[in-house]
C-alpha cells in the first residue's frame, strides 16, 4: 500500500505540538526502561506472579511497554521527519523558526533538541511535565540539565561530559539562560534549570516581533543567568 502523502506545517506551533508528541513517548520509554532496570535489581519483583493465574510479571509486561513505546516512538519520528522534508521542500512554505535558528547558529542535533524541549515547556507546563517529569522537574521553574541529559539520552560519564560542550554556545549566541545557583561548583550544574530566552522563544514559536519586547518586559528581575 502506498505510504500516505506528508503535509507540511501550517505554523511553527503546529510543528512542536508533533514534536511535544514524540518527545514525550521517548520520554515514556526512556521511564519504563529505568523502572525495568530497577524492577531486575530485586528478584523477588522479578518473580512477582499472581498464584494459579499465568499473569505476566511485572519485568515482562514492563518489558512489553518498552517494545509497544519504541515501535511507536519510531512511528511518530519517521512521521514528523516525513512531514519535515515536505515542509522543507515546499518553495511556498514558510520557514520553521526552529530551522533557522539552528541553521544560523550551526546547531548539532542536541543543540535543537534541548531547544525544543526549552520551548515546549515554556509553552505548557502540563505537555513540558510529560516530557521531562523525572528527578529536579518543578512547576516553578524550566527544565534542568538532568532532565535534559535524561531526555537526550546521555547515560554514561562519557556522554555527559559531551554534552556539557552543547550548552556554552546556546548561551553565547543568546538562545538560553542557565541559572546555576550560588556556588557555580561543577555538581550543580545538574540542578541548573535551563531557560528558554525571549528572543529565541519568539523566532523559533513564530510569534509576532512586536511579542519579543512583552516578554522581556514579563522576565523576573530576580532571576541570574550565567554561562556554565
Amino acid at each position: 500500500m502506498p505510504e500516505q502523502q506528508s503535509i507540511p506545517f501550517a505554523t511553527d506551533g503546529e510543528y512542536l505540538t508533533e514534536e511535544a508528541t514524540y518527545l514525550a513517548t521517548l520520554a515514556r520509554r526512556i521511564t519504563n526502561q529505568q523502572r525495568l532496570r530497577d524492577l531486575l535489581v530485586d528478584d523477588l519483583h522479578a518473580q512477582d506472579r499472581v498464584i494459579g493465574t499465568h499473569e505476566p510479571t511485572a519485568v515482562e509486561a514492563c518489558r512489553c511497554n518498552i517494545e509497544a513505546l519504541i515501535e511507536q516512538e519510531r512511528d511518530l519520528r519517521h512521521s514528523l521527519d516525513q512531514r519535515l522534508t515536505a515542509h522543507r521542500a515546499d518553495p511556498q512554505r514558510f520557514r520553521l523558526g526552529l530551522d533557522v535558528v539552528c541553521e544560523e547558529h550551526a546547531l548539532p542535533p542536541e543543540a535543537r533538541t534541548l531547544l525544543a524541549v526549552a520551548t515546549i515547556c515554556a509553552c505548557s507546563k502540563e505537555v513540558g511535565e510529560q516530557i521531562v517529569d523525572g528527578p529536579g522537574w518543578s512547576f516553578y521553574g524550566g527544565p534542568t540539565v538532568e532532565n535534559l541529559y535524561r531526555i537526550l539520552g546521555a547515560t554514561s560519564l562519557d556522554s555527559r561530559l559531551r554534552l556539557r560542550s552543547v550548552f556554552p554556545p546556546l548561551i553565547r549566541n543568546g538562545l538560553i539562560a542557565v541559572d546555576v545557583g550560588r556556588s557555580g561548583y561543577p555538581e550543580d550544574r545538574l540542578g541548573s534549570r535551563v531557560y528558554i530566552t525571549s528572543a529565541a522563544f519568539v523566532r523559533i514559536t513564530g510569534l509576532a516581533p512586536e511579542d519579543e519586547g512583552w516578554l522581556d518586559g514579563a522576565q523576573s528581575s530576580g532571576r541570574r543567568a550565567r554561562q556554565g
